[in-house]
C-alpha cells in the first residue's frame, strides 16, 4: 500500500497530465489511485473528467456517480456531472444536479449560468431568470451572464430590461459578437435608432450573412431598399439559403419580382445545388403552387441525376406535392413506396392524405404519436380525426366552452382610432407573407407588441391583463389535455403582429404550431362586418378547406372593435370573407410560464 505522500504525488501527476491533454496517462494514474484508494471522491471526479474528455460518456457517468457517493457535498462535482447529463440530453436530471451545486455554493456563478441555460431550454424561464440574476449579483463582471439575461429578457418581450443587460454585456466583453448583435436587434425591435449598434456588430463580424439579414430586416420602413440590398447580397452568394428565403418573402409581399427569381438564377449557374432545389420546391409548396412544385421536382431529378440521397428527398417532396395538387393515386403510390420515417412533416402529410381518402381512423393512428411532443398541429389533426369518427375524446379536447372566450377590453386600450392609425403606418407591404394564413391583405413584420412607444406598452398591458382573466376562467387542470395541462402561474405574450384585410380578404383555416393560446383583437371593422351575415367572423374548428371534409364550425365569434378572442392554439381557426372595406386586427400567441 502506497503512503499518503506517494498517493498525493500520483494524484498530482494525474492532474498535471489531464491539464496537458495527456488523457491516457491521466487515466492510468487515476485508475492506479483508485485501485489503492477507491473511496476518494477527488480521484473519482478526476477520472470522470478524463473519461468525458475521451468521449466515453458511460464510464464518465459511473465515475461521477461514485464521486458523489463518496463526497456528496462538492458543488463542482455536481456541476460537472450536470454538464455531462446536459450533453446527453438528460435535462431534468441535469437541472437536479445544478440545483444541488447552487444549494451547496449559492455564489457559484458558473453553475448558476449552466442552470439557466438548461432551464431556458426546458422553457423554465422563471427559474432561468432567477439563476441569471443571482449570477450577476454574485459575479457582476461575468459578461456571459449579462448576455444570457439580456437575450432571455428579449425573448420574454421586456426589451428595456434586455437593453440594460446587453449594455452591461457589451461593456464587459466588447469583442463578443453575440452580445453586440443581440443589442442591435433589441434596439431595432423597440423602434429605436439601431444603426450604431449594427455598426458595432458588423465591425466584429465583417461579412456575416446572418447579421446582414438581421440588419436588413430591421429597416422595415424601406422594403424596396431592403429588397435591393438583399438581392445584391444573394447574387454575390448564390448558395446562401437563408438569403434566398428572406428575399423570396420580401418579393412575395411587394409583388414586384417573382419570389422564385433568385432560386432560378442560382440553379442556372449551378444545376447540381441540391439544397437550392429542395428549398425552391418547399417555397412552391408553402405558396400553394403545388403544380409548379411537381414540375420543379421533375427538373431537379434531371439535373441531379444519380444522386441517391437527393432522390430520396425528392420522393418525399413529390408525395406531398402530388397529394396537395389533387393527384390522389400518384400520391398514394409514392407514400406506399416511402420507407417508415419519424420525420414530422412527412407524417403530417400522411395524416392529410388519409383524411382526404376518407380514412380518419388511419389518420388518428398516425397523428396520435405525434402529439407526444405537444405539437398543436398534431393535436388539431387528431381532434379532426376523432370528430369524423364520432370519438367522444373530441368533446374532451375541444368541447368545453370555456376554452374559447371573448373579452371586451376597449376601455383598457388606447383610443382605437389612434391605435388603428399607428398600425396602418406599420403596414408597408402590398401582399401577404408567402407562408401565412391571410389572403387579400397584409401583415406587419416583427413583433409590434415589444415596441417601446407608450401606445404599444398600453396595448401589451391591457392584453396581458385580459390573458390573466381568461386563464382564471379555464376548466380545472387536466394533465392529459394539451391546453389544460399547463401551469396557471402566469402567461407571457410571444410574438405580436397586425393583420389588415381588405375587400374579400380572409384567413384560411390554420393553427399556430408553437403556441399555447392564440388570439384576435379587433381594432377597426368595415360596415356590415359583425352583423348576422357572419361576414368577417372568426370561425373555429373547421379543418383546412382543401381537405374537403365538410365539417361545420364549432364556434363562430362575432367581431367587434375592442373585443379580444382567446382560444387554444391547437384549435383550427380562420376568418370568413367580407365584401368591402378594411378589417384591422392585432394577433399574438401566448405561452405558459413554467418553472
Amino acid at each position: 500500500m502506497a503512503s499518503a505522500s506517494e498517493l498525493q504525488a500520483l494524484f498530482a501527476r494525474a492532474n498535471a497530465a489531464f491539464a496537458r491533454g495527456e488523457l491516457e496517462t491521466a487515466r492510468e494514474a487515476a485508475q492506479a489511485l483508485i485501485a489503492q484508494a477507491p473511496r476518494v471522491p477527488q480521484v473519482r471526479h478526476l477520472l470522470a473528467l478524463v473519461e468525458k474528455k475521451r468521449g466515453d460518456a458511460a464510464a464518465a457517468r459511473t465515475q461521477f456517480a461514485a464521486a458523489i457517493e463518496f463526497g456528496p457535498n462538492d458543488p463542482q462535482v455536481h456541476n460537472n456531472y450536470a454538464n455531462l447529463l446536459s450533453d446527453l440530453g438528460e435535462n431534468a436530471l441535469a437541472l437536479d444536479h445544478y440545483r444541488r451545486a447552487v444549494a451547496l455554493k449559492p455564489d457559484f456563478a458558473d453553475a448558476l449560468v449552466n442552470l439557466a441555460m438548461v432551464a431556458e431550454a426546458e422553457e423554465r424561464f422563471v427559474e432561468a431568470r432567477s439563476a441569471l440574476r443571482a449570477a450577476t449579483y454574485h459575479q457582476p463582471g461575468l459578461a456571459k451572464a449579462w448576455q444570457m439575461l439580456g437575450l432571455l429578457d428579449r425573448g420574454e418581450g421586456d426589451l428595456d430590461a434586455a437593453a440594460t443587460a446587453l449594455d452591461r454585456a457589451v461593456a464587459l466583453a466588447p469583442d463578443d459578437r453575440k452580445a453586440a448583435l443581440g443589442r442591435a436587434q433589441v434596439e431595432a425591435e423597440r423602434g429605436g435608432d439601431a444603426a450604431p449598434f449594427f455598426d458595432r456588430a458588423e465591425a466584429l463580424s465583417p461579412g456575416d450573412l446572418d447579421l446582414f439579414i438581421a440588419r436588413n430586416a430591421a429597416d422595415a420602413g424601406d422594403p424596396h431598399g431592403a429588397e435591393a440590398r438583399l438581392a445584391a447580397k444573394v447574387a454575390a452568394n448564390p448558395e446562401w439559403l437563408g438569403g434566398h428565403m428572406s428575399l423570396a418573402q420580401i418579393r412575395g409581399q411587394l409583388g414586384t419580382t417573382p419570389p422564385e427569381a433568385s432560386f432560378d438564377a442560382a440553379l442556372a449557374a449551378n444545376p447540381r445545388a441540391r439544397a437550392i432545389w429542395f428549398a425552391l420546391i418547399g417555397l412552391y409548396n408553402r405558396a400553394e403552387r403545388h403544380g409548379e412544385a411537381l414540375h420543379t421536382i421533375a427538373r431537379a431529378r434531371a439535373a441531379l441525376g444519380g444522386d441517391v440521397d437527393a432522390a430520396f428527398v425528392l420522393d418525399q417532396l413529390e408525395a406531398i406535392a402530388a397529394d396537395e395538387a389533387g393527384e390522389r393515386e400518384r400520391a398514394a403510390q409514392l407514400f406506399a413506396r416511402l420507407p417508415e420515417s419519424d420525420d414530422f412533416a412527412l407524417q403530417i402529410a400522411r395524416v392529410r392524405h388519409a383524411l382526404r381518402r376518407g380514412a380518419p381512423d388511419e389518420a388518428a393512428a398516425i397523428a396520435q404519436p405525434l402529439t407526444a411532443g405537444g405539437s398543436a398541429l398534431a393535436w388539431a389533426y387528431l381532434g379532426t380525426a376523432w370528430r369524423l369518427t364520432g370519438d367522444p375524446r373530441h368533446d374532451w379536447l375541444a368541447g368545453d366552452e370555456r376554452l374559447v372566450q371573448t373579452l371586451d377590453i376597449a376601455e383598457a386600450m388606447p383610443p382605437l382610432e389612434q391605435l388603428a392609425a399607428r398600425l396602418r403606418e406599420l403596414h408597408v407591404m402590398r401582399a401577404h407573407p408567402l407562408d401565412q394564413s391571410l389572403r387579400g391583405g397584409t401583415q406587419t413584420d416583427g413583433d409590434i407588441l415589444v415596441r417601446s412607444e407608450p401606445l404599444m406598452r398600453q396595448v401589451r398591458q391591457a392584453l396581458g391583463d385580459a390573458i390573466d382573466r381568461y386563464v382564471s376562467l379555464l376548466p380545472p387542470p387536466d394533465p392529459a389535455h394539451p391546453t389544460l395541462k399547463e401551469p396557471r402561474n402566469g402567461a407571457r405574450i410571444v410574438g405580436g403582429w397586425s393583420v389588415r384585410l381588405t375587400s374579400q380578404g380572409f384567413h384560411v383555416s390554420h393553427v399556430h404550431p408553437r403556441g399555447w393560446l392564440s388570439s384576435a383583437f379587433y381594432v377597426s371593422l368595415p360596415p356590415g362586418v359583425g352583423d348576422d351575415t357572419h361576414d368577417g367572423w372568426l370561425s373555429l374548428g373547421v379543418p383546412p378547406a382543401e381537405l374537403k371534409l365538410g365539417l361545420p364550425p364549432l364556434r363562430l365569434i362575432r367581431p367587434q372593435p375592442g373585443r379580444l378572442a382567446l382560444f387554444p392554439s391547437m384549435m383550427w381557426h380562420g376568418t370568413l370573407p367580407f365584401a368591402d372595406g378594411e378589417r384591422l386586427t392585432i394577433a399574438f400567441d401566448v405561452a405558459p410560464r413554467r418553472g
